[in-house]
């Protein structure tokens, strides 16, 4: 007899198997999301009353509260691998169940700097260089994301064979309405990688340089700075400078557009931003000018003459 079980104590069994093979991140992210949304929804139904009436009805109900599309499609997943499960322990029949998360339909605009704008932002550094300005070199010269600049050690900077390593990033997790900050491996294993320093950025790099390789290349303290005390300090920086309020993953896209138009192979691109599939790097960054449209029309119609 197939045995009975609440979605509420199915979602704690479920994460707590989960949790044996997933970052801590990536457990509280899921815990979060079983909470706040699934067991709020489900959790008084048996497994096996859950129904694609109920799915839909969820969704829909997903998308009148306001969700981002990425937050909808991340609830999704989560619930799609849940049933997966039940359905593999007999919990519930093997029915084919039908959710998808919506189409994003927002185009949304990259946002790069401009020569001219990197080079005043370049001028406003150069006139306030310290260690916290020191960061907003190495994320135009690198692309690293703000919590692997955080996380970044003296030790993780290899300025004689000129590499930077990328093997952490620091975060912030909350559960249950407590947070805290972790250091943990980065986003996916793809972005542990290595960064070639240029001769550019290493002459800046010099100038800092702290034998005691445990000490935190902006923070200059063995304790790192979080990430969003890091992006107050950007910000600040701006406006003391009379600058264009920019987010810091602007500089990450700045890097690497300026990459792409200068003609760099798209797989290095992608393998220096730690991209897990080219494709990511192709759809944000990769976009032919009219030139080069026109060009390709040219060609086929030289072929056809």
């Amino acid at each position: 007899m197939r045995k009975k079980i609440l979605f509420k104590n199915w979602g704690e069994e479920w994460l707590d198997k989960k949790r044996l093979y997933i970052k801590e991140s990536t457990f509280f992210l899921y815990n979060t999301n079983i909470r706040k949304h699934l067991t709020e929804y489900f959790g008084n139904y048996y497994i096996d009353e859950i129904t694609n009436e109920m799915l839909h009805l969820f969704l829909k109900k997903l998308i009148k509260n306001g969700a981002s599309s990425g937050t909808i499609k991340n609830i999704i997943t989560l619930l799609k691998s849940i049933l997966r499960t039940a359905i593999d322990r007999n919990l519930i029949n093997n029915q084919n169940f039908k959710i998808n998360s919506p189409i994003n339909k927002e185009i949304k605009q990259l946002s790069i700097l401009s020569i001219s704008e990197q080079k005043n932002l370049m001028k406003a550094i150069l006139e306030n260089l310290n260690y916290k300005t020191l960061g907003i070199i190495v994320c135009l010269n690198t692309g690293v994301r703000v919590g692997e600049l955080c996380a970044l050690q003296w030790k993780d900077i290899d300025l004689k064979n000129k590499v930077i390593s990328i093997t952490k990033t620091i975060q912030r997790i909350s559960c249950d309405g407590v947070s805290r900050v972790i250091i943990t491996t980065p986003k996916t294993k793809t972005s542990i990688r290595e960064i070639p320093i240029s001769t550019w950025l290493r002459k800046f790099l010099k100038q800092f340089h702290n034998k005691n390789g445990d000490i935190y290349l902006i923070s200059n303290n063995t304790k790192p700075m979080e990430p969003r005390i890091y992006r107050r300090c950007f910000y600040k920086f701006l406006h003391d400078n009379k600058m264009e309020n920019i987010k810091m993953h602007t500089l990450r896209h700045t890097f690497a557009t300026t990459c792409i138009i200068s003609g760099s192979e798209y797989k290095t691109v992608s393998t220096i931003l730690g991209h897990s599939n080219i494709n990511t790097t192709l759809n944000l960054y990769v976009h032919p000018r009219m030139d080069d449209k026109r060009k390709c029309i040219e060609n086929i119609t030289f072929i056809l003459k």
